[in-house]
């Protein structure tokens, strides 16, 4: 008996092939990816104190306090620790290295919970593709080599066009109270920030054009001062994906639309800060050719998420 294809096959076929042809499958500029890192797989990641030669962190400790909330899963790698008080709460689950204390009080909770051998190797890798995305973004060339550094001041205002896969190297970066910076591409473009200096938010960083906050990557390299969100009533906004791999971040309070990844000594969230996650373009995408086909599962290179 002859077979033939249905119309939606051919169209996911057809999709499926731009896809994994198409310059941002691997998820950020310069093929650049997180893996199991990624915002499909935790809202928030402890790295374990990844620290330096010069330094003696060998573990990163986060703290949610208040009304702050996480939507998503929350892996704490290395021999971290993690405290949540109030009642503040992450809506996923909370994967906990086998070395590491939940230290838990008030009404606070997460809505399920791992720590065991499994989970300290899914952790241990996660954290070695976050590394490794760090290392790879940051050795990427400036696209647009005439931004150095942002720096906005007070009710101050910029916009950055996409040119389809960005890079931005800076020196530094700073958004004053009610600042806003606009990210301004198409759905598939991408941003990667490489910053080597200080992070400092009061402002927002806003996403218009159609690319979503998993297409924008803020790569904070080196040691140095802590990732820092301020103001009140979460006035502080960031969309995409925070990468400080050996910086403490504190959000007192701050909202990120993405992920947040640090392996500095300590990650804290205080104030009402919140984190949302949102899956990678990859992710999103086989979702899509999934139900076009009408099958649950495509495994076409797709890694296991860290919550199922």
């Amino acid at each position: 008996m002859k077979r033939t294809l249905r119309p939606l096959a051919i169209v996911g076929t057809i999709v499926l092939f731009l896809w994994l042809n198409s310059p941002t499958a691997l998820g950020f500029a310069g093929g650049v990816t997180l893996g199991t890192a990624g915002p499909d797989h935790y809202a928030l990641l402890s790295l374990g104190g990844q620290g330096s030669s010069t330094d003696a962190i060998t573990h990163t400790n986060v703290s949610i306090a208040n009304t702050s909330t996480i939507t998503g899963s929350v892996g704490i790698a290395g021999t971290g620790d993690i405290a949540t008080s109030g009642n503040a709460f992450i809506t996923g689950t909370l994967f906990l290295n086998t070395g590491g204390t939940w230290n838990q009080s008030g009404t606070s909770n997460a809505a399920a919970f791992s720590q065991s051998a499994a989970t300290d190797a899914q952790l241990n890798q996660a954290v070695q593709d976050a590394l490794n995305a760090s290392t790879q973004a940051a050795a990427l060339s400036s696209t647009q080599p005439s931004i150095t550094s942002i720096a906005l001041g007070a009710n101050a205002t910029m916009t950055i066009t996409g040119t389809g896969q960005d890079v931005i190297n800076l020196t530094s970066f700073s958004l004053g109270n009610n600042s806003v910076l606009t990210l301004d591409a198409p759905a598939g473009d991408s941003f990667i920030f490489n910053i080597s200096g200080g992070f400092t938010m009061q402002g927002k960083v806003m996403l218009i054009g159609g690319i979503s906050p998993a297409g924008v990557l803020w790569n904070v390299t080196g040691t140095g001062a802590a990732v820092a969100f301020s103001g009140g009533g979460n006035s502080a906004q960031l969309s995409g994906i925070l990468l400080a791999p050996f910086r403490d971040i504190q959000l007192s309070p701050g909202l990120v639309t993405g992920e947040v990844i640090g392996g500095g000594s300590s990650i804290s969230l205080s104030g009402g800060a919140d984190i949302n996650a949102i899956p990678e373009p990859s992710t999103t995408a086989l979702l899509i050719l999934a139900s076009l086909l009408g099958i649950g599962r495509i495994g076409i290179g797709r890694r296991t998420k860290a919550n199922s």
